[in-house]
């Protein structure tokens, strides 16, 4: 992978500046699918809602039944919205209209008495509690920078210092770190790991280069003494270089909070004032020759930098040996999801063996193809081979998710927990819609 030109974070700039992700989408999806619940409900049991309310029925149901299909149709936009709400803000627009209009057009119903209060929590349902999250994104999208076709000051402000950072670094070594919104205590551990190997880059002229959201240098930035920082408040290189917004579910995950508390506690981390997009993830770039030689982009914002990779990387030497090996099934959609998931938190501690790549030969690892299609596998640095649960609780401790796993070490839990595993590994191949000719082994998709 190339280093990020500057040209290339101005073209991500303009394109990208807009993009809105995290709750807005969900709250996009759920009204998608509420409309579309709604819709079917008025089609199919058009005097219901009539009925739950205490009101007479229509005379002429047919018609709210299609009411009930615009409101369907409606939510079918709405799914199409969640895609990219600053995109297709007019279809937002539209459904903001009609709930403004619907409590307005019930109110004066109530008014003529058409209509009595008993059948108000519709409104409750279909439009009010809507209106917050719709008007949420029109503003975004009225204020977003991605209506205009060039960049704001501050962000050719922070294109023109990455391109200074990239003209001093030349053909040399840096490291690039993003960071999270200055008031997270995970930005305060990621600075302390960096202060604590400062000294380590120095002697490996390895440049550091520490991008953040701040539009000021804090103390702690400076603590650490890197070589340049950049300011990048609206994201710019963040999108550039591919990191992710973390969704609103893991900022509620345990982990998350224990570890919050872990550093807190015990390492001195604080929790202050935000400053940035509180959802942006932060990364880390090991660049040699203009070439990225190693990257890592977190996943969660509780993931801690792996600078230690990144010194090996910068000795020249080969990857670590890894502490565990496993082997999956690569053409199992599920499997691959989640290893894919798993990866990206375990690094190269971590060495992942695809059991369906051509090149792959069973007998050198003393199973047959077939032993491994049964049960996913996993070998121990000693040599051991283990099957079944025990490889993922190995695969979640190294992910440090071990919280998660621990369960299935205990009693009833662990036995119901291995009988599950046993159901879905003995009909995977079913559930992900393959065949498997036992015969020769080969699996079909």
């Amino acid at each position: 992978m190339e280093v990020v030109s500057r040209q290339q974070a101005e073209i991500v700039g303009r394109a990208t500046a807009g993009r809105l992700s995290g709750w807005p989408q969900l709250a996009l999806v759920a009204a998608g699918i509420y409309n579309i619940l709604f819709g079917a409900w008025a089609v199919l049991s058009p005097q219901h809602y009539f009925a739950l309310s205490g009101l007479s029925n229509p005379q002429y149901p047919a018609i709210w039944q299609c009411v009930g299909m615009i409101v369907g149709v409606y939510g079918l936009g709405y799914l199409i919205a969640a895609t990219d709400p600053i995109r297709h803000w007019p279809i937002v627009f539209v459904g903001f209209l009609g709930k403004v209009f619907g409590p307005i057009g019930y109110v004066f119903s109530i008014y003529t008495g058409e209509f009595g209060l008993q059948g108000a929590w519709l409104i409750v349902l279909n439009d009010l509690i809507w209106l917050p999250p719709f008007l949420f994104i029109l503003l975004f999208a009225f204020k977003s920078s991605a209506l205009s076709s060039t960049l704001t000051a501050a962000e050719e402000r922070t294109t023109r210092m990455y391109d200074e950072a990239l003209q001093e670094i030349g053909s040399g070594r840096a490291l690039i770190v993003f960071l999270r919104h200055s008031g997270c205590c995970f930005t305060d551990q990621w600075l302390l790991r960096l202060k604590e190997l400062r000294g380590v880059l120095r002697e490996k002229a390895v440049n550091l280069v520490i991008v953040h959201m701040g539009t000021r240098e804090t103390a702690k930035l400076r603590l650490v003494e890197a070589d340049m920082l950049i300011s990048d408040p609206d994201q710019v290189l963040y999108r550039s270089y591919g990191l992710r917004l973390v969704s609103f579910f893991n900022l509620l995950n345990p982990r998350v909070w224990f570890e919050a508390a872990r550093c807190v506690l015990f390492e001195g981390c604080a929790v202050t004032r935000l400053e940035g997009n509180g959802f942006q993830l932060p990364g880390m770039f090991y660049i040699e020759d203009r070439e990225v030689k190693y990257q890592q982009r977190a996943v969660s914002v509780a993931d801690e930098p792996l600078l230690r990779e990144v010194l090996h990387v910068a000795d020249g030497s080969e990857s670590p040996v890894p502490e565990f090996e496993v082997f999956f099934d690569g053409d199992c959609p599920l499997c691959s999801k989640e290893i894919q998931w798993l990866q990206s938190r375990t690094g190269s501690r971590v060495l992942y063996t695809d059991i369906s790549d051509s090149e792959f030969v069973a007998s050198e690892h003393g199973l047959t193809q077939q032993e491994f299609m049964d049960q996913i596998r996993g070998r121990l640095v000693g040599g051991d081979i283990i099957t079944g649960v025990p490889v993922f609780r190995e695969l979640y401790n190294r992910a440090g998710l071990g919280w998660l796993a621990a369960p299935t070490r205990w009693p009833v839990i662990g036995q119901v927990v291995e009988i599950a595993y046993g159901v879905f590994a003995k009909y995977r191949l079913r559930v992900t819609g393959r065949s498997c000719r036992l015969s020769n082994s080969e699996c079909e998709v």
